[in-house]
């Protein structure tokens, strides 16, 4: 034989006897491998095929190696649970499925396994096992406030998703995956099971609709022309089909509903390490739904892995952070993981951003009544950020400039006015700020000289001013609490 073995790469180390040997290949032993032999003993090149299963249990009839010289059927795997949706050249199922590798094909191939939920639409029967024991229908008004008529919202009795819609529940309904994590997922996770993310406002809507049609419920959603011509969604919320929670039924649940957990930053815990994918764990890459611990009510994720959608009636926001890189610093991570952050995208596609549904329960259904208890009417505060009115406040706006460099190589200065808001009329607050102004000078100098232009860009204020917010009332003021954050002066200046 001329050469090395190692010479030959894309040789045959090992031959599958059944899909092989049986076509006139056999296996020849040679120094360090073994290579591919045609019948008569002349040495013939070999592809490596590598197989992504995605939970399921491989079929033996599938060859690890192909020759080139005649067609290879490909057959189809097992899983329990799930039906075959084919083997596909691209990991999110959106190109033509592949039955089998053509003769003449001279290259390694790499195949994935989609699969669609069996019979979904009679696990869907009073919701199986996908959404959580009802969340009973209640009033919500703002922590450490009195529930005036200005900051009240109701909340009907409603039941919601354990975990963000996976890649494949998505795959089911939908037909598409558009997730950016469509392959290779960590270790001991099965890749359908991962949230899916990259999913628009319109899109999560969609889903939800078809979703609903599919269990034989009435869709929430439909399409008015606007003023302007263009459509926009309305949502029927005494319909039983599902639909994106609102920011205030997201929060209502994230904090734990009547379970208690109120008094937690994020879903579950005080440690974000317990309950949440974020940017230090996460490493980069979305995670299986349900690997992280749940909060009292037995929700998963809902801090952190990906941003959820919530209906707003004005385009959607997305609540609950991500596993992203948004500010590159684990304290600006965190700040985004906490059950009462709030962010606002545009209505198209992004990246982190996926979604779980809820739809209200029916006080007349006997299904509803028989699955879920319901409770009286009862009052559980929430974060005066879905208040239906905003707060009024008093701000003091007696705090020193601040003036300092940012923590760049080469250093831009940096002027910030800062005025606190706290309730109204609140002389203790207002008196301890007063008598603690040196203090949270002192504590805005640092915080600013400790950032870069990048993290102080005017995209990132809202970050900026929760995190200002929760230290000042964590660590300086010990007998009342700042409301808000409001810059008056901000300017960064490059030297």
């Amino acid at each position: 034989m001329k050469g090395s073995i190692a010479s030959y790469r894309r040789k045959i180390l090992v031959c599958t006897a059944l899909a092989l040997c049986a076509g006139g290949i056999s296996l020849a032993q040679a120094r360090g491998g073994a290579v591919l032999l045609d019948k008569d003993s002349k040495e013939v090149s070999g592809y490596h095929i590598r197989y992504e299963l995605n939970g399921g249990q491989q079929n033996q009839a599938n060859p690890d190696f192909y020759s080139g010289n005649k067609d290879v059927p490909l057959a189809e795997p097992r899983r329990s649970g799930y039906v075959f949706a084919g083997w596909f050249a691209e990991p999110n199922g959106n190109t033509r499925r592949v039955e089998r590798i053509a003769k003449g094909s001279r290259e390694d191939k790499k195949y994935y396994a989609l699969w669609k939920i069996e019979n979904l639409a009679d696990e869907l029967k009073d919701d199986g096992d996908m959404m959580v024991t009802a969340i009973p229908l209640g009033k919500v008004c703002q922590v450490d406030g009195l529930c005036n008529s200005e900051e009240v919202q109701t909340l009907d009795a409603f039941a919601i998703a354990k975990y963000e819609v996976t890649q494949s529940l998505y795959y089911t309904v939908m037909g598409k995956n558009p997730s950016k994590f469509s392959s290779s997922p960590s270790s001991g996770e099965t890749q359908d099971q991962r949230p899916v993310e990259n999913v628009s406002y319109d899109e999560a809507i969609e889903f939800c609709n078809a979703l609903s049609t599919l269990a034989g419920r009435t869709p929430c959603y439909k399409k008015s022309a606007a003023k302007e011509g263009s459509g926009t969604w309305e949502c029927d919320f005494s319909a039983d089909g599902y639909r994106l929670p609102t920011e205030a039924e997201w929060e209502f649940a994230a904090r734990g509903g009547l379970s208690g957990g109120w008094e937690y930053s994020y879903s579950g815990s005080n440690n974000i390490y317990d309950v949440a994918w974020f940017y230090d764990n996460a490493r980069m890459r979305t995670h299986q739904t349900g690997r992280k611990r749940q909060n009292r009510l037995g929700l998963y994720d809902m801090s952190g892995n990906v941003w959820e959608w919530c209906w707003n009636g004005k385009g959607g926001a997305v609540r609950g952070g991500s596993g992203g890189n948004e500010g590159d610093l684990n304290a600006v991570a965190e700040a985004l993981c906490k059950v009462y952050f709030q962010n606002t995208l545009s209505k198209v596609n992004k990246p982190w951003t996926g979604f779980r549904i809820c739809r209200t329960l029916n006080a007349d259904s006997v299904a509803d009544s028989q699955r879920y208890s319901r409770s009286s009417l009862v009052v559980i505060p929430i974060t005066e950020e879905f208040t239906a009115q905003r707060a009024d406040y008093d701000w003091y706006t007696s705090l020193d400039q601040v003036r300092t460099s940012t923590a760049d190589p080469i250093p831009s200065s940096v002027l910030v006015q800062v005025a606190l808001g706290y309730k109204k009329d609140d002389k203790q607050a207002s008196t301890e700020i007063t008598s603690r102004r040196i203090e949270l000078h002192d504590f805005l100098r640092r915080y600013f000289s400790n950032k870069t232009v990048d993290e102080l860009r005017p995209e990132n204020e809202g970050i900026i001013k929760t995190q200002i917010k929760d230290q000042i009332n964590d660590d300086i003021l010990s007998n009342s609490k700042i409301k808000a954050v409001m810059f008056t002066e901000k300017d960064v200046v490059s030297q």
